[in-house]
């Protein structure tokens, strides 16, 4: 990262575990007593995150696009109803 001057966001920064309850949950446990850190701050888990404009789930492909489907549908909708009240106001 520092030959390409680039830097990281410790409280920007998160992870996201994948996988099935058992391992997820032996993971955790391993978390507690020795927690991900980025420049010394403990880095915390999510359940899902926005990645290139798809949301990643934690409980894996089926959830991922769920959420996606859900977060751009509430987003057309919103288009939509401003489309919609620009078209009604023809002034």
């Amino acid at each position: 990262m520092e030959e390409k001057l680039l830097d990281l966001h410790a409280d920007k920064s998160c992870y996201i575990l994948i996988g099935g309850k058992k391992k997820t949950n032996e993971l955790r446990k391993q978390l507690e007593k020795k927690p991900l850190t980025l420049y010394g701050l403990n880095i915390k888990e999510k359940e899902k995150e926005k990645y290139l404009g798809d949301l990643i789930h934690s409980s894996g492909n089926t959830a991922s696009v769920h959420a996606t489907i859900d977060d751009r549908h509430g987003k057309i909708v919103s288009f939509i109803v401003q489309s919609r009240s620009i078209i009604d106001d023809c002034r």
